[in-house]
């Protein structure tokens, strides 16, 4: 049904989730979006694919999975804060510089962003 589809678009939070971990001289450098609205189940079930994935034993599980609640319950905390200041102050502007190096080629660019927006595609 085209419409629970979008109802549980809308609800999705997406965290950013970042790893650079080290268990009995392994590594894990990672970086990904994860859907906070996900079951905490679904935090374990995506760590032992993720680490058979990546080829790493079995140690790696519970430190990503620590991690990535960890990571995640900062987020709500954060997100909690954000939206009892939206009461009182419903608009936040920032300004974002934004600077992108590729081989000899530099750009650098500014924008002015509401951070308060739920909006990712705003147009001036």
């Amino acid at each position: 049904d085209r419409g629970t589809a979008r109802g549980a678009m809308a609800m999705e939070l997406l965290v950013p989730i970042r790893f650079d971990l080290e268990v009995d001289g392994k590594f894990l450098k990672d970086a990904f979006c994860w859907n906070a609205s996900e079951s905490d189940d679904r935090v374990e079930e995506f760590a032992v694919g993720l680490c058979k994935d990546a080829s790493l034993p079995s140690t790696f599980i519970p430190v990503v999975v620590d991690s990535m609640r960890r990571q995640i319950n900062e987020f709500r905390v954060v997100e909690e804060k954000a939206k009892a200041r939206m009461v009182h102050e419903p608009e936040r502007l920032e300004l974002i510089k934004i600077k992108l190096r590729s081989g000899t080629t530099s750009i650098e660019d500014q924008i002015v962003w509401d951070i308060f927006s739920r909006v990712s595609n705003e147009d001036p």
